[in-house]
This record gives structure tokens, C-alpha cells and sequence, in this order.
């Protein structure tokens, strides 16, 4: 073999690994980077002293080993990040502890870590520190929720002891509304008797007042009476003076006598001086040492005075038996007021019974209730045992019956698969088409047999995409779902790429190898290889059906991750109608350049 036709073959043995060249290294570079996390170094600083909430976590990142952590003062810390020698500084405030400590007080703050990455240095490395962050935080958030929740659990369990103080309280206000409800009722039964007693004494003011009326007839009797001796002693005052007019008289006989002895012999003179005679010695004659008249006058005397005294005293019981009938006829009317009160007093106690009663009531009930609530309160709080642990962590996700990706490596090997086999069919064209030296005449410009050039160019492309297809696999050792549909979709992707290449060349010529570029470049953008289709602009997202590699990329997914038929034979049937009509384009070009060359 001479030296010429090995560098032929060598030239046809780079053309066939370009594609596993472009894919492997790449892929080969990035297969699971977040699987070597922990050479990625990252700066702690603790200021929140070694006997704090902060230690802990300080530890929990040390231990670990997520990253490649060192344990560093502030400064040390800073001048590091600003050096590049840490992608990341993490730090824990001095109040962290005392922070996360006032979680159950009113005056509660938010607690903090600081992150501080080099995006410089690395904007990826940043991101992926962020996560661990995250998940810092979700560590730490965990832990406040179980105190949080600790604290509400103890809180909670002396609700029923708060309970059974608040029925002891129901239960004295019950003892206390039974003495109120019998006191009730005594003052109700007190009341009744009051009624009956009024009536009784209402009759005892009536009867009182027909006797005051009946004393004042007979004082107004006694006053006539009294009037009438008055009168009569009066009379016998006037007899009194005539009988003193008589002795006068007789006196008088005796004196004229004595001045006129010889009126003795008078018959008449001497009858009628007889009779004044005994009359005075009768009236003269003392007994006990005083007259008859003297104690005629003594008793008229007394007797006059006793009656004007009776008669004073007479004035002034009429006058008190005035005022009693007028104050018995107040006490009357005020009687009826009094009835009329003690009437409404009966009926307010009967409304006040029935309310005690009712208040009696409700209160045994709300005791009832309050205890039975307790009773339930207490077995509900038994569903909180171990909820400040759940409450750590609530929440756990699970993947279920969804394609599952592996490595990061898995994720973008579509999509470095298609465009390594758009740049391997390029690399055939630039390479064995525009050979200077004309070494490849099957495959260049100037072939003799177009129809076979274009055949040519397909074979070549089979054996791009076995070759890709076997050393990648072996290479890296990624899953197949299926071989059948791997190697189907390895050659059918080729195959198209290569035609709609040749097309663009054979056609325009350099203008079709800009355009070769410039898909190359679209795809790149609009395939959604790498970041959703969705966080794309508008103008990738419009072009995305359009391109080829769109559904090569779709078609890999389902070899590589899991196989869903239905989803293959879309994309599939997609590639195979682009590279028909490419083919049957290419075909009847290179026909037709063959047919004009003869």
C-alpha cells in the first residue's frame, strides 16, 4: 500500500470518528458533573460561635461532603473569594442562634445565612452552590417549622388543663346559680307570704279606720256631754248663788231683827225666820270641820275645774283622732301603693325564678359541653404526638411512571448525537467533495456518476452513524432502551443530515456551505437540546418545527431514556419524509447532471 492510498484511507477513518470526536469529548467532559461536587471549593464562616444553631449546620455541610468545604475566618474567607480560590462563600450571622431562639415570641425576626458566590469565577458553579444553599435553607426552615410547631404542641396540650380550670369555674357558678335558684324560690315563697300578710294587714288598716271614725263619733259624744255638764254646772253655779242669795237674805231677816226685836211677834215674820233658820244652821253646820256650802263651792269649784280640764283633754283627742284618721287614710292609700308593689315585686320574682332557672340550666349544659369538649379536645391532641418531627419535613416527592435521566451526560447526549452527525456529514463534503487533489473522485465534484456519488454519500453517512453509535456506547456506557431503535435513529439521522447537506452544496455551491453553517447555528438555537423550547424567543419557537434536528433529538430521547413507540414513530416518520424527499431531490439532480454530461 503506498503512501498516497493510506493517507486516502486515514482521511476516510477521521471522516468516520469526527461525529464520535465532537460528541465524546464534550460528553465525555460533562457526563455527571454534579457527581463531583465535593472538588468544588466553598468557604464557611461561622459567627455565631461554636456553641450555636450555626455549628450545627456548619457540621451538617462538613459531614456531608456535598462540597469541598473549609472551615474559615471572615476575612480569610473574603480574600479567598475575591482570589478565586473559593467559588462561594457561606456565612452564618452572630444572632443566628438568638434569632431562631424568639421564634415563639412577639417580637420574632426572620432569620438569615449569607451566600455569597464568585459568579465571576464561574457562573455555573454559583448556580449549583445555590442549590446545596437551598437546600441549607430547607434544612434549617425544617427545624424552625419543629420548634415552631413544638411550641404550638405544647401550647396546645394545656388547653385542657386551661379546660378543666374553666369548668371548675362552671361548676362553682352552677353551685353558685343552685344557692341562687333556692334563694329564688324563698324569696317567691317570702313574697306569696307577704301578699297574704298584706291582705290581713290591709283588713287590720280598715278595721282600724272604721274604729278611728267610731272613736271619733264618740269623742265627739263625750265632747257634747261635756258640753252638756258644762252646762248643767253652770246651773248649779247659779243655784249655788242663789242659795248664797237666800242666806244673804236670811242674814238680812236676822239683822232686821236684831235691829227691830218686836218683828219677833210677827206670825209670818217669825215662820219665815223659823225656816231661815234651820236653812242656815243646816248650810252653816260644819262637818269635818267645813260647811255645807263651803264644800258646796270646794266641789263646784273642783268640778268646774275637772270639766274645763276634761274639756281641754276632749279638744285634743278630737284633735289627735283628726290625725289618726288622716294618717289611716294616707297609710290606706299608700297600703295600695304598697299592694300595687309588692303585686309587681311578685311578678319580677317569678320572671327572676324562671330566668335563675333557665341561667341554671344553661349553665349545667355549657359545664356538660365544656367537659365533653375537653374530653374530645384531649383525644384530638393525641393526633399531635410526633407532629413537630413531621413538620420538619412534610413533604417528600416521588417520581412515578416518568423517564427518568441518570446522568447529566444522558440529558444532552440527543442533542450533542445530532449535531456531531450534522458536523461528520459537513466534514464529508468539505473534506471529500472540495478535495483539491482530487483523490476521492467517487465522492467529489467532478464524479463521473452522480447517481452513485449521491448513493456514495449515504453509505458513508451509515457508517458515520454505526461508528458514532458503537464507540459512544462503549466509550461511555450509557443505557439503551432499544438497539434496534438506536441504530435506526443514528442512521436515519445521518442519512437525512447528509442529504439536505449535499443538497445545499451540490446546488449552491459555497452559498451552500454558509447555509449548511447557518442551519447548524438555528438548530443549535431552536431544537430545544438543552434549555426548554419555552424559554426560548419568539422567533426560535416559530422556526423549531422546521428543523430537522427537532425531531432527531426526540428520536434519541426515546433510544437513550425510555422508549414510548408512539412518540418514535412521530419523529420517525417526520426524518424519514425529509430525507425521501431530499433523496428523491438529490436523485433526480445528479440524474439529470449525468444525463447532460453523456
Amino acid at each position: 500500500m503506498n503512501k498516497e492510498k493510506g493517507m486516502k484511507y486515514l482521511i476516510l477513518v477521521a471522516l468516520l470518528i469526527i461525529p464520535f470526536m465532537y460528541s465524546f469529548f464534550y460528553l465525555k467532559a460533562f457526563w455527571d458533573p454534579y457527581g463531583k461536587m465535593d472538588n468544588i471549593k466553598v468557604a464557611l464562616v461561622n459567627l455565631d460561635g461554636d456553641n450555636g444553631k450555626g455549628k450545627e449546620i456548619i457540621n451538617n455541610l462538613e459531614n456531608q461532603k456535598v462540597l469541598d468545604t473549609y472551615v474559615k475566618s471572615e476575612k480569610e474567607a473574603n480574600d479567598g473569594l475575591k482570589k478565586g480560590e473559593y467559588y462561594a462563600v457561606i456565612t452564618i450571622p452572630e444572632d443566628f442562634s438568638e434569632t431562631l431562639d424568639k421564634i415563639s415570641s412577639k417580637d420574632r425576626t426572620k432569620a438569615y445565612i449569607t451566600y455569597s458566590p464568585n459568579q465571576k469565577s464561574n457562573y455555573l458553579a454559583s448556580q449549583i452552590i445555590n442549590k446545596v444553599v437551598e437546600e441549607v435553607e430547607k434544612e434549617v426552615t425544617g427545624q424552625i417549622n419543629e420548634n415552631i410547631v413544638s411550641t404550638l404542641e405544647e401550647k396546645l396540650n394545656e388547653v385542657p388543663d386551661k379546660v378543666k380550670e374553666i369548668e371548675t369555674g362552671i361548676n362553682k357558678i352552677e353551685d353558685g346559680t343552685n344557692a341562687l335558684y333556692e334563694g329564688s324560690n324563698t324569696l317567691n315563697n317570702g313574697l306569696n307570704n307577704l301578699s297574704s300578710s298584706y291582705t290581713t294587714f290591709d283588713n287590720g288598716i280598715t278595721s282600724l279606720k272604721e274604729g278611728s271614725n267610731n272613736l271619733n263619733i264618740g269623742i265627739n259624744e263625750i265632747n257634747n256631754g261635756l258640753n252638756s255638764l258644762s252646762s248643767n254646772l253652770n246651773m248649779y253655779t247659779d243655784n249655788v248663788s242663789l242659795i248664797t242669795s237666800n242666806i244673804n237674805d236670811l242674814s238680812v231677816l236676822l239683822n232686821t231683827l236684831n235691829t227691830h226685836p218686836e218683828y219677833i211677834q210677827n206670825e209670818t215674820f217669825k215662820a219665815k225666820l223659823n225656816e231661815a233658820s234651820i236653812k242656815l244652821n243646816y248650810l252653816t253646820n260644819k262637818q269635818n270641820g267645813m260647811s255645807i256650802i263651803d264644800k258646796i263651792n270646794s266641789a263646784s269649784n273642783s268640778l268646774n275645774a275637772g270639766v274645763s280640764n276634761l274639756k281641754n283633754g276632749s279638744l285634743k283627742l278630737v284633735n289627735g283622732s283628726n290625725t289618726l284618721t288622716a294618717g289611716l287614710n294616707t297609710l290606706k292609700e299608700n297600703s295600695l301603693n304598697i299592694k300595687t308593689g309588692i303585686n309587681e315585686l311578685n311578678s319580677g320574682s317569678v320572671k327572676l325564678n324562671t330566668g335563675i332557672s333557665t341561667l341554671n340550666t344553661s349553665v349545667k349544659e355549657a359545664g356538660n359541653q365544656i367537659k365533653n369538649e375537653r374530653l374530645k379536645t384531649e383525644e384530638e391532641l393525641k393526633n399531635l404526638d410526633g407532629l413537630s418531627k413531621y413538620a420538619k419535613d412534610p413533604l417528600e416527592i416521588k417520581e412515578k411512571d416518568s423517564p427518568k435521566v441518570s446522568e447529566y451526560g444522558t440529558a444532552f447526549a440527543p442533542y450533542f448525537m445530532s449535531i456531531s452527525l450534522w458536523v461528520g456529514s459537513l466534514m464529508l463534503f468539505v473534506v471529500l467533495y472540495y478535495d483539491v487533489e482530487d483523490r476521492f473522485k467517487l465522492f467529489s465534484r467532478n464524479a463521473s456518476n452522480k447517481k452513485k456519488r449521491t448513493l456514495s454519500y449515504i453509505v458513508i453517512s451509515i457508517l458515520q452513524a454505526i461508528v458514532l453509535g458503537i464507540i459512544l456506547k462503549l466509550g461511555i456506557g450509557y443505557n439503551v432502551t432499544n438497539y434496534f431503535v438506536y441504530f435506526i435513529s443514528l442512521i436515519f439521522t445521518s442519512i437525512t443530515f447528509t442529504l439536505i447537506i449535499e443538497f445545499l452544496i451540490v446546488r449552491f455551491n459555497d452559498v451552500g456551505k454558509f447555509l449548511a453553517i447557518l442551519l447548524l447555528v438555528l438548530q443549535l438555537a431552536s431544537s430545544a437540546g438543552t434549555f426548554p423550547i419555552e424559554t426560548v424567543p419568539n422567533i426560535f419557537r416559530f422556526i423549531s418545527p422546521f428543523m430537522p434536528a427537532t425531531y432527531t433529538i426526540k428520536m434519541f430521547k426515546e433510544s437513550l431514556i425510555t422508549l414510548d413507540m408512539n412518540l418514535f414513530m412521530n419523529s420517525f416518520i417526520i426524518i424519514f419524509i425529509i430525507a425521501i424527499v431530499f433523496f428523491g431531490i438529490n436523485f433526480y439532480h445528479s440524474y439529470k447532471l449525468d444525463k447532460e454530461n453523456k
